[in-house]
């Protein structure tokens, strides 16, 4: 026969020990019988999957930095969202048609029903790049919006030969800024640059006034391209300054030649082009 003690731990926990009577009845030692009953706690506990005070501690600071990390995810998605909102009340959207003279044109986005009655869908259409040189033009680029600004890029002719990894054709010139009106009421050609030559995407910094590309020069002595990172001015489309980025045989691989992706700004301040052979990059010096 037995007797059944219940030890009570704690309101979570319950431990049930089983001491034979006849044990008690033979006389053990206190020693013994607190060692018999620690064996059963170790069995116990060992069962319950403990874990150390240790490895709770550190169990705890990756939970509380894994809230951090989470709480900064949600304040992006909350300022993505705003942007979105900001976004979607937009008063125009601008594209680049199939003109057969490049044209940017503009659209009001409210309804039907807010236009005002004497106000069109269009805003405005405004040839581009139709200077000698800059051919019929085209956008195979995003535009870059700014406020009521509108940056356009001429990507017209360029072709490139993907089985070979030659540049075919090197395309027309030009990037051009329109303007819509403050009241709405039609659009202005602001400057035109007959320079650049670029299929990569440019990126305006709103902090300095510059935009930021890559101008291919062609050296008919040479016969070779030189790739520059430029910026112009976003007042006037001048040229600030321009650095040397890299040269490519004009019957050779196109190392160095710019495609259609965007610049990039680093938090570094860095600025990152894409090429056909790879990445470059350019900072300040300190």
């Amino acid at each position: 026969m037995h007797r059944w003690n219940l030890i009570s731990l704690s309101a979570a926990l319950l431990i049930v020990v089983t001491i034979p009577l006849a044990v008690v009845k033979f006389g053990l030692r206190q020693a013994e019988l607190e060692k018999n009953f620690h064996a059963v706690l170790q069995a116990a506990f060992t069962k319950m999957d403990l874990v150390t005070r240790q490895e709770f501690d550190v169990q705890q600071g990756v939970l509380v930095r894994t809230r951090a990390k989470l709480e900064e995810l949600e304040k992006q998605v909350a300022e993505l969202t705003e942007k979105n909102k900001q976004l979607t009340k937009a008063k125009y959207v601008a594209i680049t048609d199939n003109a057969e003279q490049l044209q940017v044109v503009v659209y009001r986005t409210a309804p039907d029903e807010e236009l005002e009655p004497d106000q069109q869908r269009v805003v405005c259409k405004v040839p581009v790049f139709d200077f000698p040189g800059g051919g019929n033009g085209a956008g195979s680029n995003s535009l870059v919006g700014f406020r009521n600004s509108i940056i356009a890029q001429n990507t017209a002719d360029y072709l490139f030969d993907w089985e070979t990894g030659t540049l075919t054709t090197p395309g027309r010139p030009g990037m051009a800024r329109i303007d819509i009106a403050p009241n709405g009421r039609g659009c202005t050609k602001v400057w035109t640059n007959e320079e650049v030559h670029t299929n990569m995407a440019p990126k305006l910094s709103t902090r300095n006034g510059l935009i930021y590309d890559q101008d291919r020069k062609y050296d008919a002595t040479n016969d070779v391209y030189a790739v520059y990172w430029v910026a112009l001015d976003f007042r006037t489309g001048k040229i600030v300054w321009e650095k040397l980025a890299g040269t490519l045989d004009a019957s050779g691989p196109a190392t160095f030649d710019n495609i259609w992706p965007a610049i990039g700004f680093g938090p570094n301040g860095a600025l990152y082009g894409t090429n056909i052979g790879g990445v470059t990059m350019i900072r300040d010096q300190p």
